[in-house]
């Protein structure tokens, strides 16, 4: 990926990661898996640096009393 017109310092090149993220949390009734998804790419050109954010969301109306844990890992290569 290539982004013009940014920095003074010129164009800014770089490859988005492909990593994949799976969010599980443990309800008193239920355990719910989700995979993240790459939401936000924040260029910040004077720092020299990218930041990436991913998302996922989880249905707990009324039931945040109930989660016992959430864990946010990556996925291994052999998972779908």
């Amino acid at each position: 990926m290539v982004i013009e017109g940014v920095s003074e310092k010129g164009d800014i090149s770089f490859l988005l990661p492909k990593r994949r993220f799976l969010v599980e949390c443990e309800f008193k009734d239920r355990v719910e898996r989700k995979r993240l998804i790459l939401d936000t790419v924040l260029l910040e050109p004077e720092l020299g640096t990218v930041v990436l954010i991913w998302r996922a969301s989880i249905v707990a109306h009324r039931q945040l009393h109930q989660i016992q844990y959430c864990e946010v890992r990556e996925l291994e290569p052999w998972e779908p």
